[in-house]
């Protein structure tokens, strides 16, 4: 029985991809095949059908519009399966060239439309020690953030549905455990790495000579050995998209007060626990934030409160202080609506998913934010930490000095006038082009007596001058034929081929030119990550403030007494 080649080419790609359900494109339309399509069918509600792809051969089929996909992959995702999207990358001799181009597992989103802004979207690995502990990765990659913890088994479990993962990895010995039944999980393949190839591995992603950087010691093997398998995992399925994320944290529980599933669930911290809305829980209550980094943020506070007296009291002084400069928490407040999600913009730059307004965002981010810092300045108790460093008011600059201020999603017109003298000069020739078009109309019409000859141009066949059928006897010599219509003819000359080669290798040349300065402005701005995501999170944390601070006005809240002995005094 043979195959047709578009089935064979699918073949040979699904081989790679067994775990995903491929997305496999055909024109408009992503569609699944055999088992895939049954899945697909089942889970998105659409219709299941079947067509002949070679003699005797009749394969499941099932189709999803391109247009459409986004909702479509967010549903299979929230349902636990794993897609691989599946394009058109080029034109080949028999059929069109395919390739995957991107993996999407439950926890490995980037896409800005498949993400809630004030939400983090984890994935995680999961280790049970030979000591009855459990040992945990976490990263969220829109975000950049990567953290690992230890704690007693039980608590990483409740941790880690606290933390609402997405996705989660774990070996074959602790997967079928009636406490992970919950969890969108990937089994492991066996570990055979030796302890020194995970150091290495850590090492070599974070381009460090040390993991004491990172806290990181001989001593917490288990840890190492977790955030190195995250990282395999993450760049199997998201290779060179992960530049953003720079750094570990490694996080002590005893720093943290734990808070189990059932106490966030019956105290409906996040959701109510009848009908998981967000209305009327106690994150609905207090969020005042103006930021998605703040929302998040407070999220995160809420769930995991600090247990650090200096770190409370800091904070309780700072709302205090807000909440007596009324004036001053105003100007924050105006300040923040113009922060934009610096996190997820830089892993948008960093996954090639930003578009050319993402610039501005960042621009307008790092602006708001200086001036937020300004203001700050002048009020105790905020001190020198909040202070912009140098290179990303350079970055500021630069985005000013590139990037035109209202840009089109992509080239060309993103970038100003004055970047590159080969940029202004391809814009000159493609913005007085139609006058030499005219004036090449003029010249031919007076020279041939055809009154109403015209230079016109279409995609198909560019520019060429069209003669009508009264007017072919006054037709020169060096004009050739292009098309002979019913009622007219057209033509080209040397003269006009020369000038439509020189307008449209000009608009090639300077789309080109653009992508090419915008991608080292990209380059720029990923290498200034961890400036970025220090800025992100001082900008968070002013943002929670400012929240308490509003709602405390707002409610006629009393700043509490912090004590460090047992008496409660109401």
């Amino acid at each position: 029985m043979k195959e047709t080649p578009i089935l064979e080419q699918y073949k040979k790609i699904k081989e790679k991809y067994r775990e995903e359900l491929l997305l496999f494109r055909m024109g408009d339309f992503y569609e699944l095949f055999y088992d895939d399509a049954k899945k697909a069918s089942e889970a998105l509600g659409i219709v299941l059908t079947s067509k002949p792809m070679g003699k005797n051969i009749r394969v499941p089929l099932a189709g999803i519009p391109v247009k459409a996909a986004e909702q479509y992959i967010q549903k299979l995702l929230n349902m636990g399966y794993k897609v691989a999207i599946c394009e058109q990358v080029g034109e080949g001799k028999k059929l069109m060239k395919r390739e995957v181009v991107e993996v999407i597992t439950p926890g490995t989103v980037l896409q800005e439309g498949l993400l809630d802004e004030k939400s983090h979207s984890y994935i995680a690995v999961l280790i049970k020690g030979d000591d009855g502990k459990g040992y945990i990765a976490v990263s969220d990659i829109s975000t950049g953030d990567f953290f690992v913890m230890e704690d007693e088994y039980k608590k990483i479990i409740e941790k880690l549905r606290a933390l609402d993962v997405k996705e989660l990895l774990a070996f074959e010995n602790v997967v079928q455990s009636i406490e992970l039944k919950e969890f969108n999980i990937s089994v492991l393949r066996e570990d055979t790495y030796f302890y020194s190839e995970h150091v290495e591995k850590i090492k070599n992603f974070f381009g460090v000579s040390e993991l004491s950087i990172f806290g990181l010691n001989d001593s917490d093997g288990e840890l190492i050995k977790v955030a190195s398998l995250l990282l395999h995992y993450l760049e199997e399925k998201k290779p060179g998209m992960l530049s953003h994320i720079k750094g570990i944290r490694k996080l002590h529980p005893e720093e943290y007060l734990f808070l189990d599933p059932q106490s966030v669930k019956n105290l409906e911290l996040i959701s109510r626990w009848r009908t998981g809305e967000k209305a009327g829980t106690l994150y609905d209550i207090m969020d005042r934030t103006m930021t998605a980094l703040g929302a998040r943020f407070l999220k995160e506070t809420i769930l995991s409160p600090p247990r650090n007296t200096h770190l409370i009291k800091k904070r309780l002084k700072r709302v205090e202080t807000l909440t007596e400069n009324k004036y001053t928490l105003d100007k924050i407040r105006k300040k923040l609506q113009g922060v934009y999600d610096i996190e997820r913009i830089v892993a948008k730059i960093s996954s090639l998913k930003h578009n050319s307004r993402d610039f501005i965002k960042l621009r307008d981010s790092i602006k708001e934010g200086m001036e937020i810092f300004e203001i700050l300045k002048e009020i105790d108790p905020f001190p020198e930490e909040y202070c912009l460093k140098e290179e990303l008011i350079e970055l500021k600059e630069v985005i000013e000095r590139i990037v035109v201020d209202d840009p089109p999603l992509s080239p060309p017109g993103v970038v100003k006038d004055g970047v590159s003298h080969e940029l202004d000069e391809l814009r000159d020739l493609l913005t007085h082009s139609k006058e030499k078009i005219l004036e090449l109309e003029a010249k031919e019409r007076d020279k041939t007596g055809i009154q109403n000859l015209k230079i016109k141009y279409n995609q198909v066949f560019g520019y060429y001058f069209e003669v009508t059928k009264s007017n072919l006897n006054k037709v020169p010599d060096y004009f050739i034929r292009k098309q002979t219509l019913v009622n007219a003819e057209r033509f080209f000359t040397r003269e006009l081929k020369e000038l439509e080669e020189k307008i449209l290798s000009a608009e090639e040349r300077s789309v080109e030119l653009e992508k090419e300065i915008l991608r080292n402005l990209s380059k720029k701005i990923i290498s200034l990550a961890v400036f970025l995501k220090e800025f992100a999170d001082a900008l968070k944390e002013i943002d929670l403030i400012q929240s308490f601070a509003f709602l405390a006005i707002e409610r006629n809240y009393t700043k509490p007494v912090i004590r460090e002995d047992t008496t409660l005094i109401i």
